[in-house]
């Protein structure tokens, strides 16, 4: 009863956890817009905007690049509510994963789409504490996947760029399509996952 009282919460943050994603991204893109302004005036968010003489300076749209910077500063404090939420039902989901047999998915995953595997997890890492196992087949590392990877270089190269951030990645455990979130960070081993992954070449299917 346990069970299925966590697997529907776990559902229900996944889809908070999902429309927090969708709502961010479109504040992103918005704010890139806000942004693209400020350069093409040639400013930032602190450059004056007045001359020596206390005029408006005549090389600037002075009136849009004002309303772009009062739209980024509103957009941001947006977003950093967003990530605050979003970093909230992470948690969530990772305390309800450890009550139950796995995030399990809805929906069927094809193991040939994998293209990589957990060999080794160092107890007390930050790949542990996401719950990731030995022998997980990895189909998803964020945005990389099977058709988009070039090497595993791409995921190095992710999870450099999203320390102390979550990853969400789709993985086959004992032949069940399985969401793990994984947050990269420093810890007392080496790097920042604490686990070894290899190739799909190595995957004995």
């Amino acid at each position: 009863m346990a069970d299925t009282r966590n697997e529907s919460e776990l559902r229900n943050a996944r889809k908070i956890v999902a429309e927090l994603e969708n709502n961010r991204a479109k504040l992103e893109s918005e704010l890139r817009e806000w942004l693209t302004i400020l350069t093409t005036n040639n400013v930032g968010m602190n450059e004056p905007l007045i001359d020596d003489d206390g005029y408006p300076r005549a090389d600037v749209d002075v009136y849009q690049v004002r309303h772009a910077r009062h739209k980024i500063i509103y957009i941001r404090n947006d977003l950093k509510q967003a990530m605050q939420e979003i970093e909230k039902q992470l948690h969530l989901i990772h305390s309800l994963n450890k009550d139950t047999a796995g995030n399990k998915m809805d929906i069927d995953v094809n193991p040939d789409l994998a293209f990589a595997r957990i060999s080794s997890v160092t107890t007390g890492s930050p790949a542990d504490e996401a719950g990731l196992k030995v022998n997980d087949l990895v189909v998803s590392f964020g945005s990389i996947n099977s058709s988009n990877m070039h090497s595993l270089t791409d995921v190095a190269s992710l999870v450099r760029n999203s320390k102390n951030e979550y990853i969400k990645l789709t993985v086959i455990r004992n032949n069940v399509p399985t969401y793990i979130y994984l947050k990269p960070h420093e810890w007392s081993g080496t790097g920042l996952l604490g686990c070894v992954i290899v190739p799909v070449e190595d995957v004995e299917r």
